[in-house]
């Protein structure tokens, strides 16, 4: 634990913050796989919901007290500036909307291009679940669990506690957890089909053709919303493809 410490967090709230968001999220996906509506979320009330989220938006304002390279570095394996204010946005993304219902960018990182391409397509499917965001808030609690453990890793990383690799490989795994909890809130609202072949086809045309991704991006907001609509979903079958028993 010695290598964790630092002159920034002197009392310890950074860790004891960071240590509440990785039990949360570990509680949170234990209650996914053990058939929990919502990841348990639907039997909480909103100030309970709101209570357990709370500390994860301070943690990521007591991130802004460290000291940190002013530019990346080629590994991509440490907090700069650009990737710290984008988790911030993303992080008040994922609280938004989740108060509404109630990236690290990966092609530069050095590893194979394969993994870079699917890290990269997955990435795609949260965004596609938060667009299609309707009274839940798992999707944007697996968004807000990649986005803040990501950091974590990486400051692992950094501290010489975990190699490269094992960083790609947890990141990997955050990723993989968060595309089953997607896939499954699209199943269980009959929209999977749709949802994954417009996630599926926005990767391809802004990772293999270049297309500008807030053309892509506005396109997608305005496309998905009427080819996912209630009365379509509905019209589709209730056919759960369920990842828990």
């Amino acid at each position: 634990m010695a290598k964790l410490s630092s002159r920034e967090d002197r009392w310890h709230g950074h860790k004891l913050l960071g240590l509440y968001a990785l039990l949360h999220f570990a509680y949170r996906y234990h209650a996914f796989f053990a058939g929990a509506d919502d990841m348990g979320f639907a039997d909480q009330n909103g100030w309970s919901s709101a209570a357990s989220l709370a500390p994860h938006l301070l943690l990521q304002l007591s991130g802004l007290t460290f000291s940190i390279p002013r530019r990346r570095i080629v590994t991509g394996s440490r907090i700069w500036p650009e990737y710290r204010w984008h988790a911030l946005v993303f992080t008040l993304r994922s609280l938004v909307l989740m108060a509404i219902a109630s990236s690290r960018t990966i092609r530069d990182l050095a590893a194979p291009a394969g993994a870079q391409y699917l890290m990269s397509a997955t990435q795609f499917h949260a965004t596609t679940g938060c667009l299609l965001t309707r009274g839940r808030l798992s999707v944007q609690l697996v968004s807000l669990c990649v986005i803040q453990s990501a950091a974590f890793v990486m400051t692992l990383q950094r501290r010489g506690l975990i190699t490269h690799r094992q960083d790609l490989c947890l990141y990997a795994g955050l990723l993989g957890f968060g595309l089953a909890v997607v896939l499954d809130d699209f199943s269980a609202r009959g929209v999977l089909p749709v949802a994954f072949t417009v996630a599926n086809a926005a990767a391809i045309a802004r990772l293999d053709g270049g297309a500008n991704k807030y053309i892509l991006w506005a396109a997608v907001g305005l496309l998905l919303p009427a080819l996912c609509a209630p009365e379509r979903a509905a019209a589709r079958g209730g056919n759960r493809m369920s990842l828990h028993p």
